[in-house]
């Protein structure tokens, strides 16, 4: 059973290009449609268990359908699987980086690829301004999360941010809660007799959580902690990642090598949280698989302690208006802080002159307006590269 769920996953992880959405798109047909291993309305009951929590919610579905259909392990045979093979690329792209950073083709690439990382993260701005600010309350906390962390940009502030978001909104919906809540979806599938979903999965999260804010060291442990903290606080959807890495790792990295592996990682198959595997080699590069394999298990594991934790009584969970009005706060929190991060370290590196602001906003808006496939707007910008290094 364990190696057929892995060979299935593996499969998958080599085809799901296009992120989270497209993922999740393939695991319903795959699963739903074509293999029926779970119904219609136990994908969509695990799916909004996935969204709502802290995590890579595509990674966390594939993680919840092992689950259900092999037990845990099953759950670690569709992560293995599904990660496999951008695990692999991110490792191999962070030694050939190193090999070439002072190619003139690779500057211009770097360029260009940090031009690319605008337009996708404009993209995700856009998107969850739209889905998680459209009251005022949340446009107001999305600014002042915003503005804090552009005029003093800090790791520890963006915890602050989160939690302070988290709060008000529970708060705010005390004193309104006028609105009913939402209608609870569907029961899940049952699990197999032999799953059994432990409180400590809950305990775990929360001391390893406690013990990656109180870190402050070098090497592997202090690796394992910037990653699980990021994994830990990942709401709204995988492009937040960017930001809570990246003041973690600006004294170690240069700009350009850390956006030079945030836009490989759009144009990877699999989650874009193997961003966690070239930042790892990246950082250890006496042993770069060893770096890579301790960042990806760091950050997807706060999201699978959760799906174990809280599975079992997510049908009780989802009916808390205060629950949800307090991730609602955090999530328009978060456009705030990927606002900022917008603005620097992309903005304020891959913008040089005029142009190189023009080129993101014609892609980006050619690409919502024609609904081009990623490839396609990968291709451009590998185009670009290519045509100004001619000109050389």
């Amino acid at each position: 059973m364990m190696l057929s769920i892995f060979i299935c996953f593996l499969r998958l992880g080599c085809l799901s290009f296009g992120g989270p959405m497209a993922h999740i798109a393939l695991f319903r047909d795959e699963f739903v449609v074509k293999r029926a291993w779970l119904s219609a309305e136990a994908f969509q009951h695990l799916l909004a268990m996935c969204q709502l929590l802290p995590g890579p919610a595509s990674s966390q579905l594939g993680f919840a359908i092992g689950l259900q259909r092999g037990g845990l392990s099953g759950a670690i045979a569709a992560f293995l699987g599904f990660t496999l093979p951008s695990f692999i690329l991110m490792i191999v792209l962070a030694q050939a980086q190193a090999l070439v950073s002072d190619q003139p083709l690779f500057l211009i690439l770097g360029h260009w690829l940090k031009l690319f990382a605008v337009c996708i993260v404009l993209d995700a701005v856009v998107s969850l301004f739209r889905q998680f600010c459209r009251e005022p309350q949340h446009r107001l906390i999305a600014l002042f999360t915003a503005l804090l962390l552009v005029f003093m940009p800090s790791n520890a502030l963006q915890l602050v941010l989160l939690a302070l978001a988290g709060v008000v909104g529970y708060g705010w919906s005390a004193v309104h809660a006028a609105a009913p809540p939402p209608e609870p979806l569907p029961s899940p599938a049952s699990t197999d007799g032999s799953v059994r979903i432990h409180r400590w999965s809950l305990i775990l999260f929360l001391l390893l959580f406690a013990g990656s804010l109180l870190d402050s060291g070098t090497g592997y442990l202090s690796l394992f902690a910037l990653h699980y903290q990021a994994g830990s606080l990942v709401f709204g959807g995988g492009h937040v990642v960017l930001p809570l890495l990246q003041q973690g790792v600006a004294d170690r990295l240069t700009p350009d090598q850390f956006l030079n592996g945030y836009a490989a990682a759009q144009i990877m198959p699999g989650p874009m949280f193997t961003l966690a595997s070239y930042l790892g080699a990246m950082l250890v590069p006496s042993a770069p698989w060893a770096g890579g394999a301790v960042a990806t298990l760091a950050i997807f594991l706060p999201g699978f302690l959760l799906v174990l934790a809280i599975l079992p009584v997510w049908q009780q969970l989802q009916t808390q208006p205060r629950l949800r009005a307090a991730i609602s706060a955090i999530n328009a929190s978060v456009v705030g802080l990927l606002v900022a991060t917008l603005y620097h370290p992309l903005l304020t590196s891959a913008i040089t002159q005029v142009t190189d602001l023009l080129w993101p906003l014609l892609a980006w808006l050619a690409w919502r307006r024609y609904r081009l496939p990623i490839w396609v707007l990968v291709s451009l910008f590998l185009s670009a590269a290519l045509i100004d290094n001619a000109r050389l």
